[in-house]
């Protein structure tokens, strides 16, 4: 939606996040990034969040014997939980967090291998 700079920061989108409550409007702006190492987002909607994605590559000898070099992705979410919420949500919403993290880095994988696959062809 909004132009962003050379490295992406400054970009913003407007999306539907699908839910197992439903569909929720959410805001995206990169606020920080290092091309090919990280990128920060902030989301805008129901829950305000944080979301950070670090790229490094693995240490040597993680890959096993003429295993081709990888990489390892870091995912850190912060919610900003606002202070009227009652405690007895904060569980659930660590919980739902969690399994979103999960959900992102097992998509991420299979985007990244399905990639790796395409390309040794």
């Amino acid at each position: 939606m909004a132009r962003s700079g050379p490295d992406g920061s400054g970009a913003h989108y407007r999306f539907l996040l699908e839910a197992q409550d439903g569909s929720h409007p959410v805001d995206l702006r990169v606020i920080r990034s290092v091309p090919s190492q990280l990128v920060a987002i902030e989301l805008g909607g129901a829950l305000p969040a944080e979301e950070e994605f670090t790229i490094s590559p693995e240490e040597p000898g993680m890959q096993g014997d003429g295993a081709a070099p990888g990489c390892q992705v870091g995912i850190a979410l912060t919610l900003l939980v606002p202070n009227s919420t009652p405690a007895f949500a904060d569980a659930p919403l660590l919980e739902r967090g969690t399994d979103q993290i999960e959900d992102e880095l097992e998509r991420m994988a299979a985007l990244l291998e399905a990639a790796s696959s395409a390309s040794s062809v």
